[in-house]
C-alpha cells in the first residue's frame, strides 16, 4: 500500500465561496485563483487534514462519483496546486504530486456533475499578479534639473482629477492649445498639489511630474502623454481600493447608482459611454473606474472621451463638433484618436461618489443581434478582475472578502451589440431598473460559506 504524507495548503491561502464557484486567495503571492465547486470541495477536504486516499473516499461519497474517478480528480487537483505553490508536502515523502493520471470514465448511470469535468478542476489565475505596486515605482526616476533645458514657459493650466490638482506647464504654445481642447472641463482654480511639465527635448517631447520623467513621445503624440501624466498622478494619490479598466455612467437622479462597463480595447466601450452621456446619463469615465475604500463606491474620473477612427462615424450624428477636434496619434499602439470632452451636462461633481448598481460587460460585434445574458457572480468576478489595472496597497483577506461580497450582490450582464442605439437602451434600462438590486440581494449570500456536506 502506498504511503502518503498529508498535503496541506501553503501559508496565507484562504478559500472563499460564491454561490456558483470558489476563489482561492494567496496573500503572500497576491494571487486570486478561480475554482469550480468541485475543486472547492477538494480544497475543503485538504483543509480538513485528510490524506489523499481519504479525500478520494469522501469525494466519491459526497459527489456521487466512482472511486477511481474521485481518486483521479484528487490527484489532478493536488498536483496542479503543488505546481503553483498553493499546496506543500503533497505526495510521498513531502514531494509534490506528479501530474495526474488520465481520469477514467464513470460507470454508466453514475452521476457526474458538469462542473466535475477534469479539464475544469483547475482554472487559471484571475490575475496572475495583482498590480499592487505604487505607480511611481514604474516611472524612470530622472531628475528634472538634470534633463530639462531652462526654457521659458509659454502657458499654464490647472486641472483637478480625483483629489489631485495638477498644474500643467507648457513651453510650446501649440501643446497648451492641444491640452485646452481636451482638458478644459477639468480646469480648477484650486492651488496645485503637483506640477506636470511638457518639455521639447532632443527632437521629442518629455512629460515630467514633480521632477520625474513620466514618458518621452514623438511630437505628434504629445496629447495622449499629457493626459497620461495627469491620470497617473491622480490615481497615485487617491484613497482607492482598486481601479478597473471600465466605462462608468450613473443615473440622472442625485444619488442614483452607477453601472460599470469593463471591457478590452476595441469592444466599443468608449463609444457606448459617449452615447450614454449624450442620452442624459452622468459620465464618470469611459476608461477608468476607481473604487473607493469606504463602501466600494465608484468615483468620477472624467477624462476626455477617447474616440477611435472606428467609432467616429457612428458618433458624428450625436456630436456634430467631433470633426472640429484635433486627431492625434498614440505612441503606444500607433492608433489615431480624437479626445473629446464629455457633454457639459453629463459631468459629475468632482467629489461625488455613487454606489455601483450593476456591471455590464459590453462587446461590439459587427452585424450581431443585440443580446444580453445574466451572469452568475463567479463569472462576473472573474471577468471583472481580468480588467483590474491597479491596486495601490495590495490585497488583503479583508479587502478580498469585501470584493466578493460586493460582486455577489450586483446584477451582472454580458452585452453583445452592433447597433449603438440598442445598446444604449439596454444599458439604460439595466441602470434604471437596478437601483434597488443591492438592497434586495440575499444577505445570506456570503463569501465565507462552505458547501454543505
Amino acid at each position: 500500500m502506498t504511503a502518503y504524507s498529508a498535503p496541506r495548503s501553503a501559508p496565507g491561502c484562504t478559500l472563499l465561496f460564491l454561490e456558483d464557484c470558489a476563489v482561492l486567495f494567496s496573500a503572500p503571492r497576491q494571487e486570486l485563483h478561480h475554482f469550480n465547486l468541485m475543486a472547492g470541495l477538494i480544497w475543503c477536504l485538504l483543509e480538513d487534514g485528510l490524506e489523499p486516499p481519504a479525500m478520494a473516499d469522501r469525494l466519491a461519497a459526497d459527489a456521487g462519483l466512482a472511486p477511481e474517478t474521485a481518486a483521479a480528480y484528487v490527484a489532478e487537483a493536488l498536483a496542479g496546486w503543488a505546481e503553483r505553490g498553493l499546496v506543500v508536502e503533497a505526495g510521498l515523502g513531502g514531494e509534490a504530486l506528479e501530474s495526474a493520471a488520465p481520469v477514467p470514465e464513470a460507470p454508466a448511470g453514475a452521476p457526474m456533475p458538469d462542473d466535475a469535468l477534469p479539464a475544469e478542476i483547475l482554472e487559471d489565475a484571475l490575475s496572475a499578479t495583482i498590480p499592487n505596486h505604487a505607480l511611481s515605482a514604474t516611472m524612470p526616476n530622472h531628475a528634472l534639473s538634470a534633463t530639462m533645458p531652462n526654457h521659458a514657459l509659454s502657458a499654464t493650466m490647472t486641472c483637478r482629477l480625483l483629489d489631485t490638482v495638477s498644474e500643467l506647464r507648457f513651453v510650446v504654445p501649440a501643446h497648451a492649445a492641444l491640452a485646452e481642447t481636451a482638458l478644459h472641463h477639468l480646469r480648477s482654480a484650486e492651488p496645485p498639489d503637483c506640477v506636470v511639465d511638457i518639455v521639447p527635448l532632443d527632437g521629442a517631447v518629455s512629460v515630467f511630474r514633480d521632477g520625474q520623467r513620466v514618458e518621452t513621445v514623438p511630437s505628434d503624440a504629445v496629447l495622449p502623454a499629457i493626459i497620461h501624466g495627469v491620470w497617473l498622478g491622480s490615481l497615485q494619490h487617491a484613497s482607492i481600493l482598486a481601479e478597473f479598466h471600465a466605462g462608468v455612467v450613473a443615473g440622472r437622479a442625485s444619488g442614483a447608482g452607477a453601472v460599470l462597463m469593463p471591457a478590452s480595447p476595441g469592444s466599443g466601450k468608449s463609444t457606448l459611454t459617449a452615447a450614454l452621456a449624450q442620452a442624459g446619463y452622468v459620465c464618470f469615465s469611459d476608461e477608468v473606474a476607481p473604487l473607493d475604500e469606504d463602501g466600494l463606491c465608484v468615483r468620477p474620473f472624467p477624462l476626455p472621451l477617447c474616440v477611435k477612427t472606428t467609432g467616429a462615424d457612428v458618433l458624428r450624428p450625436l456630436f456634430p463638433g467631433l470633426d472640429a477636434l484635433p486627431v492625434t496619434r498614440r505612441a503606444g499602439d500607433g492608433k489615431y484618436v480624437t479626445y473629446m470632452p464629455p457633454p457639459p451636462a453629463s459631468l459629475p461633481d468632482p467629489a461625488e461618489r455613487r454606489p455601483v448598481s450593476a456591471v455590464v460587460f459590453p462587446r461590439y460585434v459587427p452585424g450581431a443581434v443585440t443580446t444580453q445574458e445574466r451572469l452568475p457572480p463567479g463569472e462576473a468576478l472573474r471577468l471583472l478582475l481580468a480588467h483590474c489595472q491597479f491596486v495601490p496597497f495590495g490585497l488583503t483577506l479583508a479587502s478580498v472578502r469585501r470584493l466578493i461580497d460586493w460582486i455577489a450582490c450586483l446584477p451582472a450582464w454580458s452585452l453583445t451589440f452592433s447597433r449603438l442605439e440598442e445598446a444604449v437602451g439596454v444599458v439604460g434600462a439595466i441602470l434604471d431598473d437596478a437601483s434597488g438590486a443591492i438592497a434586495a440581494a440575499d444577505p445570506a449570500r456570503r463569501a465565507d460559506r462552505r458547501p454543505a456536506g
